[in-house]
């Protein structure tokens, strides 16, 4: 199977989930570890991906795609898994490798958008990177600049946008969108539009562990919003 993209796609996958469900820090960084490490041979066997474009047609165009129709448009998901499991990665490295791998994330994002620009994950994730760039200390940026000579740059305005666009795409796409507009519009000191985000947000169920995780800044946001 290693050499099968839609086999390594769902593995991917598969090892972002258990690395959420794991219960201790240290099964959670081996689990990252070897899903980028899948990741890496996944998008070594088709770095460019050129023939995505055609296989979304192809995709879209018939209701009940044959396997191998449907192992060739997954290619489009592998840039976008790789991104992610590398967002993962950077929660247990040091500061050299966190930012290294936030550049490997940035880019490999910038591909999966260019290759499905509708997709709101992928301008979720992207909102999320800028978000978390705009929050860089000041000894992160100057271990970045050390190291790649130009430091990642975002601002929250840009994060902002990302996470709007999701909504533009997919309205109500989910509560953690809705926090982090909160979030966004509040460190812009836009509180009007930040309480009517965190109102949004209140008013939908969490639906994955993620939702549940971020349930914990949304209850400290809504008395500072008054919600």
């Amino acid at each position: 199977f290693g050499q099968n993209s839609l086999f390594l796609w769902r593995l991917i996958r598969a090892y972002c989930d258990v690395h959420d469900v794991s219960s201790t820090l240290e099964e959670k960084k081996t689990h990252a570890e070897t899903g980028k490490r899948v990741g890496e041979e996944a998008v070594s066997l088709n770095p460019t991906c050129a023939e995505s474009h055609q296989c979304l047609d192809v995709e879209q165009s018939l209701p009940n795609p044959s396997p191998g129709q449907y192992s060739m448009s997954i290619l489009i998901t592998l840039p976008f898994r790789y991104a992610i499991i590398c967002g993962i990665m950077a929660e247990y490295d040091t500061v050299q490798n966190k930012i290294k791998n936030g550049y490997i994330f940035k880019d490999h994002l910038d591909k999966a958008i260019e290759l499905k620009p509708q997709d709101p994950l992928s301008y979720y994730l992207l909102g999320r990177w800028c978000y978390a760039v705009a929050q860089l200390s000041w000894i992160e940026r100057k271990v970045a600049a050390m190291l790649f000579g130009d430091p990642p740059s975002a601002t929250v305005e840009d994060a902002l946008n990302n996470f709007l666009k999701v909504e533009n795409i997919q309205p109500g796409y989910s509560k953690v969108n809705y926090v982090f507009l909160t979030k966004c519009y509040k460190d812009l000191g836009q509180r009007e539009k930040a309480r009517k985000m965190c109102e949004a947000a209140c008013s939908m169920n969490a639906v994955s562990k993620e939702d549940e995780d971020f349930q914990k800044e949304l209850d400290v946001l809504r008395p500072a919003l008054g919600v």
